[in-house]
């Protein structure tokens, strides 16, 4: 087992929300009735995703349940 999600294989998260990994980037799909909307989150944007809720504490708590 390589750590790495299955290329292509898309699982849903919550709030109409899949994700999956295509080899670089974490690809979020959102269906809609117009068609589907996609974000592509690449390495650096993801650990700036990441920094951003680093930088508020209590942002992070309520997000984790805490």
């Amino acid at each position: 087992m390589s750590g790495l999600p299955a290329k292509g294989c898309e699982e849903y998260l919550g709030d109409g929300l899949y994700v999956s990994f295509d080899g670089f980037q974490i690809v979020l799909r959102a269906p809609r009735s117009d068609g589907d909307h996609f974000v592509a989150l690449e390495p650096a944007v993801w650990l700036a995703l990441r920094a951003w809720l680093a930088r508020y504490p209590r942002l992070q708590q309520h997000i984790e349940g805490g």
